[in-house]
């Protein structure tokens, strides 16, 4: 009979598990293969299966999913095949996959068209509801990004949400795209005729005898080198693959520069030699150059007009350019050169800020700063550097006019600048001055006396290093702390407030962060007050919330100063986020090293707090996590009930690896955060971290924090007495770890583990005792002998978990028996050697009778239990299936909400895409862990149901049935016995002569033989009666507890757990839409 479910939304696995009519399907020489077998089935993405359709059949992949061929190429058998490797898995067509979890991968091989990888991007288990597919009660599926057949493409109907393409009528490639491509085909074309590129090489070899026969001038070797490029184009005029070349001349300069190049840099630098300034003075001491020191406008006489502000904007464009400048070093041809010189002035020219405005450079200062430039970059024969670029051109014209050309300009007065010998000296002079008071500053032995009254020290003060250090930030950097205190206190003349508020190094590193990160706590709070007493609250917020090169304020070091955070946290903004999306609560509690870490977390999240409600909003935790998805509650360290008191927390919240809080804690051994989780009601201690499948038990490594997580495990169901939590390979032997509450007399719980084997044992030993059990035990058995048969670790940890799930609810069910309770918490040894001893079982007896009427009673209890027992698993596989429905479409809605924002963020209207472009931690999600729950449980529930069915089935339609026919066999026997002997008593066997002694003879044999076949019947009938009285007598018994377990599952393990469960859900639900609604809040006021 048909029968009809809701569609799933991906085709091939509706296709499978959702015909409603198996017996007449396009599939169904698929189901009579798979019938008794358990499979894998490969699912390619749901889109890609509703959007995309096959270029060699012309079908949609949609129908392809009711194609035998398609779906046969989708389902592997875990079994190992002989000739195959441990990863390669055989489908039902016959065809061999290799499959890689560990490197997220799965590969076509023998009976595939074509050698494929593909990603994988999930894994699941999916419950089995169908009746047609009967070799396992769930099926594993291994999710990938496309179908391991045929060759798709999007069909057409679905580009309606595409972007729209602009036509624009393209302009042509520059002139440097062209040249790039020319010289790719230039190297490939002197690669393919090496007869050319001989003649190259015995051309250069010329030229380079030449070059290096004797010494030359500059005009010389430049006119060779001009020579040199006419003669290699000579060697291209009868080559017509090179007739099409628009930059044959340039082509051709370049390759006579990598060939040549070193052997006319040599003839330069000797040309050079004892001009250059490193040999006309100590270059080394020079890079020690103030900006102070060399003529700028950035330094004007009056000093009310000076403003730091400027020079420290200047500063971090003379390094910039610097750096920029020193790769001339390592540059081997003309443009290389030409470039970096347009780039350092292009950097040094940058508009400069200040609180009067941007300023542009002007040439004098241009022309200062590359002093600076040269002196801090020690780059040597810049003469030669410099001619090679004036006389060594492709283009005379580029080095003539333009900005090539003023570069080269200023570069030229600068070295007449150093030709200067006045000049020079003076440097040189004012440089080791700096070197000498740097030092002196440096040393904590300095007495500051002693520099004040030191007229070139009292000068001095205001220098600055290359780094944009004053010297109060060198002070800092030397630790020289009594120093810095000291000027700050005493020279307030050199260093007044408005230099102070300017004072950053190139980093971008205020005063206040350079004091915060030497861990200078008491200055840094004397250096606040002087803040605080002399600037406008304007002043002070731009002071303190202003960002250093990595995007730090002073408030991402306040660790190193916690008690700052009582005085001046709530004038931070704590939503700045660093390059590495760490805010400043997010930086403090990350500072494990700290000593008196609660304190300090403590009063950072009381400042926090305290920003956000004088701003009239609240702390929200989404502000406060990092690129990787951490949030505050996966790094605190411990002092976790600071957090636990805000009400809109997701305790539960994942990062990127799927690590939830708690899992943290559990990894790095945070005892006391969670002990103080694990009370809070909102923790869903059994979520899967996500795609490796772990549990927090599989992070744990301190057996108190193991017993600490097992006794809430424990705790979290009224039902359970123990509690199953993880599966280890431990001692060369696998050991199922877990948690029982101990007897009356024993307060605490007991976490301990029993091997494999020994829990096999156990389970055999109860089955062997109470043999009309109804729990499930040999689908437990079962389960534990098949676990890791899949050979793939992601499926096997889902089987684990589910296996876990089940042996908890048969343990703490067994563990209600008088006869085995409590002894699944005693130690191993004492474990094994009460499975050893058994227990003793007394025999029936065979003599016992049982009276037809009172068969007719045993048939009529027995029969009704069973149509009750029938009712019942009919309500309870109904509501399964509503179960796994309801947790299948929920993952249904998701795919369709993520295929929904995926067709929004693409559509042609920028308005429409971006509001479709949502966070992902902000994207709405239909949870179906509760119901995914509740149908594990109705799973468990249905097979205890249909155990007990079957036990009483075998009774009422084997056993009785074969008792009735016993019975009838005997009544016949005795019948006939009473047919051919109506007299009991029998004649004399010397009566009768011959014919009666014959008559006699036949008769005894008859008898005996009536009589043989009634004892053998009455034997087998006794068997049976005993076999069916103690049936029927443990029958009773085990309906009586089969009664007693629904009544406490069904409140405890079903309707409890689940309305637990949901309401943890809803309220994780919850927080996550008021994250969303304030994320959309957010960016509306932006």
């Amino acid at each position: 009979m048909p029968y009809y479910l809701p569609v799933l939304l991906n085709p091939l696995i509706n296709a499978v598990f959702n015909c409603p009519t198996p017996g007449t399907s396009s599939l169904k020489k698929v189901f009579v293969k798979l019938k008794n077998r358990r499979f894998i089935l490969v699912v390619p993405r749901t889109n890609i299966l509703l959007e995309y359709e096959d270029l060699e059949t012309g079908s949609t992949l949609q129908e392809l999913s009711y194609t035998y061929d398609f779906v046969a190429s989708h389902i592997i058998f875990p079994e190992i095949e002989e000739g195959l490797s441990e990863n390669e898995f055989r489908t039902l067509s016959g065809k061999t996959v290799l499959i890689r979890p560990q490197n997220g991968a799965i590969f076509t091989a023998d009976g595939f068209d074509r050698r494929r990888r593909f990603h994988i991007t999930d894994f699941e288990l999916f419950p089995n509801f169908n009746d047609y597919l009967t070799g396992a009660i769930h099926f594993p599926l291994l999710f990938v990004d496309l179908p391991l057949v045929g060759n798709v493409v999007k069909r057409e109907d679905w580009e309606s949400f595409a972007v729209k393409q602009i036509d624009n009528v393209t302009a042509p490639g520059s002139t440097k795209d062209q040249l790039s491509r020319e010289r790719t085909t230039f190297e490939q074309v002197l690669r393919i005729h090496p007869t050319l590129g001989n003649s190259f090489n015995d051309l250069f070899k010329n030229q380079r005898s030449i070059i290096t026969s004797s010494s030359k001038d500059l005009q010389t070797l430049s006119r060779l080198f001009e020579k040199f490029c006419v003669d290699a184009c000579e060697l291209l005029s009868s080559e017509s693959q090179f007739d099409h070349f628009t930059n044959k001349f340039k082509l051709v300069h370049e390759y006579v520069e990598v060939n040549l190049y070193d052997d006319f840099w040599s003839q330069l630098t000797m040309l050079n030699q004892g001009k250059e300034i490193e040999s006309i003075c100590d270059y080394q001491i020079l890079k020690y150059i103030s900006i102070s020191q060399v003529s700028t406008f950035l330094y004007p006489h009056d000093r009310q007009k000076f403003d730091l502000h400027y020079v420290t904007s200047a500063e971090k464009n003379i390094e910039a350019a610097t750096g920029c400048f020193k790769k001339l070093a390592t540059s081997s041809t003309h443009s290389e050169k030409s470039e970096i010189i347009i780039e350092t002035l292009q950097t040094l020219t940058k508009t400069i800020h200040g609180r009067k405005g941007d300023i542009a450079i002007d040439a004098d200062t241009l022309m200062s700063m590359m002093i600076l430039v040269v002196c801090r970059s020690q780059l040597k024969n810049l003469k030669s550097h410099l001619a090679y670029l004036q006389k060594f051109s492709e283009n005379q014209t580029a080095v003539t006019f333009g900005i090539l050309a003023y570069g080269l300009s200023t570069l030229e007065a600068v070295l007449y600048y150093f030709d200067d010998q006045s000049k020079l000296k003076s440097l040189e002079k004012h440089c080791l001055e700096n070197k000498v008071f740097w030092e002196k500053i440096s040393l904590k032995s300095s007495d500051l006396n002693n520099l004040t009254h030191s007229t070139t020290y009292m000068n001095l003060l205001g220098i600055r290093t290359a780094d944009g250090r004053s010297s109060l930030s060198i002070c800092i950097q030397r630790n020289n702390i009594d120093m810095f205190r000291n000027l700050l206190l005493k020279c307030e003349s050199e260093f007044p407030l408005e230099d102070l508020l300017n004072d950053e190094t190139t980093d971008r590193n205020t005063l206040l962060m350079e004091l915060l990160q030497a861990g200078e706590e008491q200055v840094a709070e004397i250096f606040v007050e002087i803040l605080l007493s002399s600037c406008t609250n304007h002043e002070v917020l731009s002071y303190l919330n202003r960002t250093n090169k990595v995007g730090r304020s002073a408030a991402h070091y306040l660790m190193h100063a916690h008690k700052l955070l009582y005085k001046v946290g709530h004038l931070f903004n704590w939503d700045l986020k660093d390059i590495n999306g760490h805010t400043p609560l997010f930086a403090i509690f990350r500072s494990y090293d700290q000593t008196d870490y609660d304190k300090m977390v403590s009063w950072a999240y009381w400042a926090a707090t305290q920003w956000y409600e004088s701003r009239g909003s609240h702390l929200q935790l989404r502000k406060h996590m990092d690129s990787k998805g951490n949030t505050l509650l996966h790094i605190i360290k411990s002092n976790l009930d600071i957090l636990l008191t805000n009400d809109s927390i997701n305790v539960n919240a994942v990062n990127r690896k799927g690590l939830t809080p708690l899992m943290m804690y559990a990894r790095y051994n945070r005892l006391r955060n969670i002990q103080s989780l694990v009370k809070d009601k909102r923790l869903i201690i059994d979520k899967l971290q996500k795609p490796l499948f772990l549990t927090c038990f599989d992070y744990v490594k301190n057996p108190i924090v193991l017993e600490e997580l097992g006794r809430e495990m424990c705790d979290a169901s009224t039902f359970t007495t123990v509690s199953a939590h993880s599966i280890k390979f431990e001692c060369d032997d696998w050991f199922l770890w877990m948690t029982a509450k101990s007897p009356t007399h024993d307060p605490r719980h007991k976490t301990l583990k029993h091997s494999l084997k020994a829990l096999q044992s156990f389970l055999m030993l109860f089955l062997k005792t109470n043999p009309m059990t109804f729990l499930p035990v040999e689908l437990i058995i079962n389960e534990l002998k098949s676990l890791s048969k899949f050979r793939i670790m992601n499926i096997s940890r889902l089987e684990t978990n589910h296996f876990l799930h089940n042996i908890t609810f048969f343990l703490s069910t067994i563990n209600e028996d008088p006869q085995f309770k409590d002894v699944i918490a005693l130690p191993e040894p004492e474990f094994l050697e009460w499975i050893k001893r058994g227990l003793k079982k007394e025999g029936g007896q065979l003599n016992e009778r049982i009276e037809p009427e009172e068969i007719h009673s045993v048939q009529s209890f027995l029969r009704f239990n069973l149509s009750e027992l029938n009712t019942i698993k009919t309500s309870v596989v109904i509501l399964g299936k509503l179960a796994a429905f309801r947790s299948l479409k929920s993952a249904d809605v998701n795919e369709s909400y993520r295929m929904l924002l995926k067709k929004g963020t693409s559509c042609y209207s920028r308005d429409i895409s971006e509001s479709f472009r949502v966070p992902q931690n902000l994207k709405f999600v239909v949870e179906s862990y509760p119901f995914e729950s509740l149908a594990r449980h109705l799973q468990f529930f249905e097979q205890c149901t249909t155990n007990l069915i079957e036990k009483i089935h075998s009774i009422v339609e084997i056993k009785i049935p074969k008792w009735w026919q016993l019975y009838g066999e005997l009544i016949d026997l005795r019948n006939e016995y009473k047919k051919n002997f109506p007299h009991s008593v029998k004649p004399h066997a010397n009566n009768g002569g011959i014919f009666g002694s014959y008559i006699e003879t036949k008769r005894f044999k008859l008898e005996e033989t009536l009589t043989a076949k009634t004892k053998a019947c009455v034997k087998r009938l006794a068997l049976i009666n005993n076999s069916i009285k103690e049936d029927n007598e443990m029958i009773a018994v085990e309906v009586s507890k089969y009664l007693s377990f629904k009544a406490r599952f069904w409140k405890s393990g079903i309707i409890n757990d689940f309305s637990a469960r949901t309401i943890k859900v809803i309220n994780e639900q919850l927080e996550c839409m008021k994250e969303a609604v304030s994320f959309y809040h957010d960016q509306t006021r932006q």
